[in-house]
């Protein structure tokens, strides 16, 4: 039979005296170093784009959410920034330098003369809606009536969406069901104002041997209208804009067109379909030929403001330049205008983004800010997705 040794068992668990200091001495710095390190702090500005200025390039301001509520309640926020609202507990806009230039040019312009059309341009994620959100809430506050379409786009990548021939534009197609949506985000917008400015029809309009909306009718009873009746909307668009060109022009109000994806309407292709199933090329839509109408120079007292993006493109290495995007059909519609380029981060303006991020606890481990900085490319959106895991 096999002799069992038995060896005296080692006290695993009892670590060397040398050790234990090390360890007490490197907790104890760790957390001393915690306590000196302070938490940043974003700078604030006041929620008013009205005296936003160069001197609060790089703060943050935050948007009431009495506007937050009404004007900006079906839209006119990007997606990924709504649903992160609730993350930081508040609506909060970096002022950056190019949003300031564009406030100036809106400030110091002419409205007695035709509009001047500011197109925004620069590579995916750099903040183009972000700074049509921020025009879009000095507007607002400036008394401007905005006909905003929120993303060309999303009128023409649904292919279950059938598109209906135009009884009153032949050739064209009809979106009823699009048009009646921007119609409801119109009104939520700008009904105070329309109400308050008394703004009317300057004809009849008849839409069938039954319906007709008579002249100096009041201009919510002809949205209304387009609401109720779907059939109608595309129609009631159009007489809508041409109504506000007028009004505009005649000084009863003042008008700011507002374009995100421009260049979507000049593309050579859609998702769209005919009733015979055929492919419908996006100015064939009635829709795109209102808002056509609507950027041209022939009113006044008026502003527009688009934007043109790679996304609204198939090519594999898509340049960002508006002559690139807007293709010899657009520059058509829309020029001259004025060229605003939507650059990345600034370095001062990529730590206060960072600031900001800090403040609101939405980085739990501060500190490596070169390497944020490298990955990044001080690419707002690409910064925003690194820093989400940290």
């Amino acid at each position: 039979m096999p002799t069992l040794i038995l060896r005296p068992l080692k006290k695993i668990w009892a670590l060397p005296t040398q050790m234990r200091l090390f360890s007490s001495e490197a907790t104890a710095a760790a957390v001393a170093n915690n306590v000196q390190r302070k938490r940043a702090v974003a700078l604030r500005t006041p929620a008013d784009p009205l005296s936003h200025t160069e001197k609060d390039i790089g703060h943050s301001y935050t948007i009431p959410e009495s506007i937050l509520s009404s004007f900006f309640s079906l839209g006119g926020i990007p997606k990924t920034y709504a649903e992160n609202i609730k993350t930081f507990n508040e609506a909060a806009i970096m002022i950056r330098p190019h949003t300031i230039e564009l406030l100036n040019y809106l400030r110091k312009a002419n409205y007695a003369h035709p509009p001047i059309r500011y197109v925004l341009y620069g590579k995916p994620g750099c903040g183009k809606t972000m700074t049509i959100t921020h025009v879009l809430h000095f507007a607002h506050l400036s008394g401007f009536i905005v006909a905003h379409i929120p993303w060309v786009w999303n009128w023409y990548r649904r292919s279950r969406i059938q598109a209906v021939s135009s009884e009153s534009k032949p050739g064209l197609v009809n979106l009823p069901i699009e048009a009646m949506t921007w119609l409801k985000y119109f009104l939520s917008q700008n009904e105070e104002i329309i109400i308050k400015s008394n703004l009317r029809t300057s004809k009849e309009y008849v839409w069938s041997p039954r319906e007709t909306t008579p002249a100096d009718s009041p201009l919510i009873e002809l949205i209304q209208h387009g609401i109720g009746r779907v059939k109608y909307a595309c129609d009631v668009v159009d007489v809508l804009i041409d109504e506000l060109k007028l009004n505009s022009t005649n000084n009863r109000c003042k008008m700011m067109i507002v374009i995100d994806g421009f260049n979507a309407f000049f593309l050579p292709f859609s998702n769209l379909k005919k009733e015979d199933k055929s492919r419908v090329i996006p100015d064939q839509v009635t829709l795109a030929q209102t808002f056509f109408k609507a950027v041209q120079p022939d009113w006044c007292n008026g502003a527009v403001v688009v934007t043109v993006d790679q996304f609204n493109t198939r090519d594999e290495q898509p340049q960002e330049t508006p002559l690139y995007l807007l293709k010899k059909r657009g520059l058509e519609v829309i020029d001259p205008f004025i060229p605003i380029e939507v650059p990345y981060l600034s370095t001062y303006e990529f730590h206060c983004l960072l600031d900001y991020y800090e403040d609101r606890l939405w980085i739990q481990r501060p500190g490596a800010r070169e390497e944020l900085e490298f990955l990044s490319v001080k690419n707002p959106y690409e910064l925003f997705k690194l820093c989400a895991p940290l």
